[in-house]
């Protein structure tokens, strides 16, 4: 935790709250001072195929656990709440196994054509692995918010998680990498 944080005379709600919002913040200006680094190291066109990807992602990832990690947080018992969050692992499987099946059977071709981004083919087959672990995270998310022992010790760290994907980012750039850097850095 910030050093600034640790004042004896905060309510642990009160520290939780500025933990969240600080690491919001930071989740929140990190990208903004990267993106002059980003836009030097990456064509236009290399930032098109990526804004592809992650479209087609965010699109799925809706689907990806049927929503039920929406009612992890209703439940008062843990138990239940633990079960929906197995349910929501469950279900981010199906969409994930689906959309890498059609994609293998030479799908991520025919629908790089299609988006006429022919450079997306083959990272298209991230695409089930990127799918099955949004589901995962999404359902994290609404697991720390149901369990009072997981929101206080396993908050995950936003901020980390922008940065490493920032850094994977600039690393492929540096090796120029063009869009799979991009990509991998959101996988990251």
């Amino acid at each position: 935790m910030l050093p600034f944080l640790k004042h004896s005379g905060r309510s642990p709600f009160l520290q939780h709250i500025i933990t969240l919002v600080t690491g919001a913040a930071v989740a929140q200006i990190v990208p903004l001072l990267a993106s002059p680094l980003i836009t030097r190291l990456y064509t236009p066109q290399a930032v098109g195929v990526q804004a592809v990807y992650v479209s087609w992602l965010s699109s799925l990832a809706v689907l990806a656990t049927a929503r039920y990690e929406m009612a992890i947080v209703l439940p008062a018992e843990e138990t239940k709440a633990s079960n929906l969050m197995g349910l929501s692992l469950l279900c981010s499987f199906a969409p994930a196994l689906l959309v890498g099946v059609v994609l293998a059977l030479d799908g991520h071709a025919q629908l790089a054509d299609y988006l006429g981004t022919p450079e997306l083919e083959d990272w298209l087959l991230l695409m089930p692995l990127s799918l099955l672990l949004a589901g995962l995270m999404q359902a994290l998310d609404q697991l720390e918010q149901s369990s009072p022992a997981l929101s206080g010790q396993c908050q995950r760290p936003h901020a980390a998680v922008v940065q490493h994907g920032l850094s994977t980012q600039v690393v492929g750039g540096l090796l120029g990498g063009g869009a799979g850097g991009l990509i991998l850095g959101q996988f990251a």
